[in-house]
C-alpha cells in the first residue's frame, strides 16, 4: 500500500517536474519569489548572536533573503530564522 501511495504521489508530480524544468533561470526564480508569503511582511531575522527587524523585499538569485531594515539598511541574508511580525 505505501508504494502504491508514494507511486501515486510521485506520478502527480511529474508534470509540475516537467514544467519547472522548461522555465529558465529567471523564470524560474520569479516563479519561486511569487509563492513566498514572506515577501513584503514585517520580518524579525534571528541571527547567531543579532538579529534585524525589517520588510522582506526579496529573495536574490544566489537564495538570500533581502531585509530592508528600520533604518532603511539592506541585509542580504543566507542564514538566519525567520519570525513573520505583526504589522505595528
Amino acid at each position: 500500500e505505501f508504494r502504491r501511495v508514494l507511486f501515486r504521489s510521485l506520478a502527480a508530480m511529474l508534470p509540475h517536474i516537467d514544467r519547472l524544468e522548461g522555465l529558465s533561470r529567471e523564470a524560474l526564480h520569479d516563479e519561486y519569489v511569487s509563492a513566498l508569503a514572506t515577501i513584503g511582511q514585517r520580518v524579525r531575522v534571528e541571527l547567531a548572536g543579532s538579529e534585524v527587524i525589517g520588510t522582506a523585499v526579496g529573495v536574490g538569485e544566489d537564495g538570500r533573503l533581502h531585509v530592508i531594515d528600520e533604518c532603511a539598511l539592506s541585509h542580504h541574508i543566507d542564514t538566519g530564522d525567520v519570525v513573520h511580525l505583526r504589522p505595528a
